[in-house]
């Protein structure tokens, strides 16, 4: 999917993986953005710090984010670039690798993300509202996971989620800017092509909400988290 802009001089790529926190089994809230952090520390073909440079170095940038509803990997390149964004970003998302000490790593630095959650006002508000009004149903779940979920995920469950997710079938390719679309899709064909499919089993569903109200104490709510984080710790 390609949209052109003769006139511009950079190109925006992004991939869009169809995985978020709706999708996430019970026991594992939060791997989609754990996913998502440990994709950067390294692919069968790049380290961290490669990865970092590779468009930076063009003066170009590259980042992602997780949501409810899924996980985009993106990047923003000079025209003449944009082809090597495009291969950057397929190699995150067909090739990640990453060792032990890197995924224990990046739980805790998501444990102390969730901890200090509250720091974050406006994060804290929404969590709190799908919380309310979606009761069990997984949106209700925050992207982050919870303390629990993420200090007991295994490094096996978030390979085999990136496995089973980050498939040919469960990805949208886009593209804005100075880029021609028969050459993109040349290229995504080039990149993605031999991507395997696998079967995605659909089993979003409709949430149904209900009107609630909470008051929170910003200073307990914190201190309570806190001491939770330290016990998990």
């Amino acid at each position: 999917m390609t949209e052109s802009h003769a006139l511009s001089r950079v190109v925006s790529i992004g991939i869009w993986v169809l995985t978020g926190t709706r999708d996430e089994l019970k026991g594992q809230e939060g791997i989609s953005h754990l996913l998502e952090h440990l994709v950067f520390k390294g692919t069968k073909t790049r380290n961290a710090y490669q990865i970092a440079k590779s468009l930076e170095s063009l003066g170009g940038e590259l980042n992602a984010y997780t949501t409810k509803e899924y996980t985009v990997y993106h990047c923003l390149v000079l025209k003449e670039h944009w082809e090597k964004g495009l291969e950057v970003l397929s190699d995150l998302v067909s090739n990640m690798k990453f060792s032990r000490s890197d995924f224990l790593l990046e739980k805790g630095v998501i444990l102390q993300e969730i901890a200090m959650g509250d720091d974050n006002l406006e994060e804290m508000v929404f969590d709190e509202l799908y919380e309310l009004v979606y009761e069990k149903h997984p949106l209700s779940q925050p992207i982050l996971g919870t303390l629990k979920s993420v200090n007991g995920m295994s490094q096996k469950q978030v390979l085999d989620y990136y496995k089973k997710t980050y498939s040919a079938n469960n990805m949208i390719v886009s593209a804005a800017g100075n880029v021609d679309h028969t050459e993109f899709l040349a290229a995504v064909e080039t990149y993605l092509g031999k991507k395997k499919k696998t079967r995605i089993n659909d089993q979003r569903t409709r949430p149904r909400f209900k009107v609630a109200r909470k008051l929170i104490d910003r200073e307990s709510e914190q201190a309570h988290l806190l001491l939770a984080f330290n016990a998990q710790l």
